[in-house]
């Protein structure tokens, strides 16, 4: 998940109204790689992982495998770290009227990875 919101983040221009967005997208993938790097398993490889529907569909990165038991533990910190950004980008767009339906839309994309975590 770290990966693809890195590769969001890469995607939004500089100097555009979604500076906030890119930044809260690239906060939260570096704490995601962070805390996959604390709890990685040192007994697998990292792999790039290509699209089944879509081979020019893959990660940008290697991504890092986590021990299976410290898995659940890591999925419930990357929960409340997806809960974070999703809170922050609410905040923002109170401020920003113009862009609230596009922050309360991206909000509710990275929350649904909460979904995705727990199941």
């Amino acid at each position: 998940m770290s990966e693809r919101l890195e590769a969001a983040a890469d995607g939004i221009p500089n100097g555009t109204d979604y500076e906030e967005v890119r930044e809260v997208l690239q906060d939260t993938s570096q704490q995601l790689k962070r805390l996959a790097r604390q709890n990685r398993d040192p007994n697998r490889g990292r792999v790039t992982v290509t699209s089944s529907t879509d081979q020019a569909q893959k990660t940008n990165r290697p991504l890092i495998p986590v021990r299976a038991s410290a898995q659940a533990e890591v999925n419930r910190e990357a929960a409340k770290m997806f809960e974070e950004a999703g809170k922050v980008l609410l905040r923002s767009a109170e401020a920003a009227q113009e862009r609230q339906t596009q922050y309360a839309q991206i909000a509710a994309a990275i929350d649904s990875n909460k979904v995705l975590l727990r199941s």
